[in-house]
């Protein structure tokens, strides 16, 4: 089984992926905590990746994927939503390591996002007992009249199985730079993410 892996090893692997993620903002200003951690909704990741052999044990792992993050936090009789979608490349170390009729794997690493959709949302109750909904899509850019800058640049770590053709793991990843357009106030956003990939090596 070793020579197997190794022998699959050593060539460009192409493994399509799927998965989904809890994800949230690290959101602040001046005046405190926005949003953090425990304001999260589902996200989710599909995408190709591929692995490039360095050695035996290590590989290079990058890819293009389709990431949904964002966060979803409740205030009173309001909850707000924000679903920021990027197209995302990882850029990993990933070491392998065979045993008996499987392999483990551990990633470590940095991924460069770039946001191209999304929807702020707000919905609650009103006084008289109705319901209201409000939603517009985000606003990408650099200025101060943007909601959040496209570019995204973070690091993650991930730990999995590889048996057979399948490949399934965990994996965490935040934001290192501040994606708020608008940092007045010390506004900042931060993506993170945790969540579950399964692929499949072709």
């Amino acid at each position: 089984m070793y020579q197997a892996v190794v022998a699959q090893m050593a060539k460009p692997t192409f493994i399509i992926k799927g998965g989904v993620s809890s994800a949230s903002f690290i959101w602040e200003d001046d005046l405190g905590t926005i949003a953090d951690t425990d304001d999260n909704r589902m996200g989710y990741k599909i995408g190709m990746g591929m692995d490039f052999p360095i050695n035996e044990i290590v590989n290079f792992e990058t890819g293009l994927y389709i990431a949904r993050k964002g966060m979803k936090k409740k205030e009173d009789t309001m909850t707000h939503e924000l679903t920021p979608v990027y197209l995302e490349i990882p850029l990993n170390l990933k070491f392998i390591k065979a045993l008996n009729n499987m392999s483990l794997y551990g990633t470590v690493g940095a991924y460069l996002g770039y946001g191209v959709a999304g929807e702020f949302e707000t919905s609650g109750k009103e006084a008289d007992g109705g319901s209201f909904s409000y939603s517009c899509d985000i606003e990408w850019g650099s200025s101060e009249e943007n909601d959040m800058k496209p570019l995204d640049f973070g690091g993650g770590l991930g730990v999995g199985l590889i048996f057979d053709k399948i490949e399934a793991g965990l994996y965490g990843s935040s934001s290192f730079i501040n994606n708020a357009a608008n940092t007045e106030g010390g506004h900042s956003i931060r993506n993170v993410e945790f969540g579950l990939m399964v692929g499949y090596r072709l």
